[in-house]
């Protein structure tokens, strides 16, 4: 549940004062988010079935494309992926995890993908604009806890740069890296502490990242830089929250962050390019459970919410926000 509280205004840039939270775990249907369904669609695999999954099901979409991946509904710890709304599923040969994993727009059509390997490694290949696989290759010096996912963001709309979040392998701490479409950059401190990890977006209406994760006091905080420049430190925006956190920012500049309550339901809050909250937290109107953190995918302005329910780890599908004020 989120409870009511009131935050002090954080100056850093543009942000402003924060608005107060609401107070029960009813939304109001006015205050969900502009263009948001109300209800969830089943992900579905190989023309017809049912997508199950262990963990949090990663989407991304490129070139009028979309690509999945996600970890097995089992014990094996294999990754499995599909191509188009209903492809079929085929597995990632090569990863192994314990986390969940990711992928994010890679060019004009082809797409990164990333896993946390059992040995704490970062791994990444890529399917180039013509769907070439490239294979997986380690991260050099960076590594992460053994259960734990990266979070990776396209650089700009058709960019080969990407930015990539994670939690330390040693500690609480959190750290990010560039791609610059060569080589990964030496990693930069994030500053602060979680027991999940971070999330990573790319706002095009500002060109600045913008980072989120759940502090050790379970609200959820944000933070920013301009590409290339420095994180300008973390700034609470309220919440209590169970996991991580995930980021997204439309095509608009507008930006949605979403994450799971102690009762595994799902809530989001919506900010403009700068950080400042457009509305205050407001629960997801279908009650569905999610066992774990749920995952945020762009396709123009359109935020889609993609989750894992609790009772039988299907996965599930919505719009859940427009872009829009």
């Amino acid at each position: 549940m989120f409870w009511r509280k009131k935050w002090r205004s954080a100056a850093i840039a543009l942000v402003a004062a924060f608005s107060v939270l609401i107070v029960t775990g009813t939304p109001a249907s006015a205050a969900t988010a502009p263009g948001e369904w109300d209800y969830w669609k089943t992900e579905r695999v190989n023309g017809n079935q049912n997508l199950y999954a262990t963990g949090t099901i990663a989407e991304a979409r490129n070139g009028g494309h979309l690509f999945r991946v996600w970890r097995a509904n089992d014990d094996t710890s294999y990754l499995w992926a599909s191509y188009g709304d209903t492809g079929q599923a085929f597995r990632l040969d090569g990863a192994v995890s314990w986390a969940s994993p990711t992928i994010v727009p890679w060019g004009r059509s082809g797409f990164a993908l990333f896993h946390t390997g059992t040995d704490g490694r970062i791994y990444w290949a890529t399917y180039d604009d013509y769907l070439n696989w490239s294979g997986w290759h380690a991260i050099a010096g960076q590594t992460t806890q053994l259960s734990t996912p990266v979070s990776v963001a396209q650089v700009g709309a058709g960019s080969r740069e990407l930015y990539m979040a994670y939690r330390s392998g040693s500690d609480f701490g959190m750290w990010g890296s560039f791609f610059n479409g060569n080589s990964w950059q030496n990693a930069q401190n994030l500053g602060g502490r979680t027991y999940s990890y971070p999330t990573v977006t790319w706002n095009p209406g500002t060109h600045r990242l913008y980072a989120a994760h759940t502090g050790t006091d379970n609200h959820v905080y944000l933070q920013w830089q301009e590409y290339g420049g420095t994180w300008h430190g973390w700034f609470s925006v309220g919440g209590d929250v169970n996991g991580a956190p995930t980021i997204a920012a439309s095509s608009t500049g507008n930006m949605q962050v979403g994450g799971r309550d102690w009762d595994s339901f799902v809530w989001y809050r919506e900010f403009n390019s700068y950080g400042y909250p457009l509305r205050d937290w407001t629960q997801d109107p279908t009650f569905l459970r999610a066992a774990w953190p749920i995952y945020l995918s762009v396709a123009g302005a359109v935020i889609y919410s993609i989750m894992t329910t609790s009772s039988d780890h299907r996965g599930f599908y919505k719009e859940s926000y427009d872009g829009k004020y």
